[in-house]
């Protein structure tokens, strides 16, 4: 399958992620996905979905997500603001992190259709059961915004160009894999039996 070419014929890329970076499955599970995403990026949210939905059916995908807002306020890779609330939505993600519910706030925020300024990301925090006063503290402490700043500089590292980037084993996914990635993992899987 020419997905399968495009993806198998990709560099290898070196990705050194810290251990604070939040994971759904096992460092051992056999596919990798490591994703860079911006919350109010509308096809990172489609591309949530998908994976969400190939994880369903493949638990033996994990993923790891980094934070790579659009914004010059956090992004020191970018020049221009193409999402001015997402370096704000991603400080909250890292306080949500803090309290073990980034997944939940995760996916609050990916089907949320309000505008995510700060009032909204609070309302989720209450609505995922965070501690709502040690969620506001978190996410204007020095050490969130430092988190997000390796995150985006990792992306830099990697030469990441927007949102969502994913790499699956270290190998760069193609955008054209994206909207197929189910079928991706399903092709793999079956080449890994044959």
């Amino acid at each position: 399958d020419q997905i399968v070419e495009e993806y198998q014929s990709g560099p290898e890329a070196r990705i050194v992620l810290d251990d604070t970076s939040p994971r759904l499955g096992s460092a051992g599970d056999p596919y990798q996905l490591v994703l860079f995403s911006d919350f109010q990026c509308p096809a990172c949210r489609r591309f949530a979905g998908i994976v969400t939905q190939t994880r369903e059916k493949h638990p033996e995908l994990s993923v790891v997500f980094v934070n790579y807002p659009l914004s010059k306020d956090c992004n020191r890779a970018l020049r221009s603001n193409f999402h001015p609330l997402s370096c704000g939505a991603a400080y909250a993600a890292e306080a949500a992190r803090r309290q073990g519910k980034f997944w939940e706030y995760h996916d609050a925020l990916f089907t949320t259709r309000d505008e995510l300024n700060a009032d909204v990301l609070e309302r989720i925090a209450a609505e995922v059961g965070l501690d709502v006063a040690r969620f506001q503290d978190d996410v204007v402490a020095s050490s969130t915004e430092r988190k997000i700043e390796l995150d985006t500089a990792l992306g830099k590292s990697l030469k990441i160009l927007g949102t969502p980037s994913a790499f699956l084993n270290g190998k760069p996914l193609p955008v054209s894999a994206m909207g197929r990635f189910d079928q991706l993992i399903d092709e793999l899987a079956e080449h890994a039996h044959d």
